[in-house]
């Protein structure tokens, strides 16, 4: 657990670090999306190392949502060739 903490803990310290440089102000919205990002990194990371975290119906939904705007979106087939390519030689480097 600790492992995947610090994992965590990197990245939101990585993007405090972008907004501060960028001079975004510190905001609660800001830290409530921070959250989020940890939350679902959170339930990713321990997906992928066997670990079972609930996921949250909230994260559920929005994921669901941002899954339909993509898919709406002029650019979406790039984003779904970004997407395949990025597995193709993901799966490359394994073999």
């Amino acid at each position: 657990m600790r492992h995947i903490n610090d994992r965590i803990t990197m990245v939101t310290q990585s993007i405090l670090n972008i907004y501060k440089e960028s001079k975004i102000d510190h905001s609660l919205e800001v830290f409530c999306e921070i959250i989020l990002i940890a939350k679902i990194l959170r339930y990713r990371i321990g997906k992928e190392e066997g670990k079972n975290f609930p996921k949250l119906r909230t994260i559920k939904k929005l994921t669901k949502e941002i899954m339909k705007n993509i898919k709406k979106d002029k650019e979406y087939p790039i984003i779904n060739n970004f997407i395949s390519s990025y597995k193709e030689n993901k799966l490359k480097k394994l073999n």
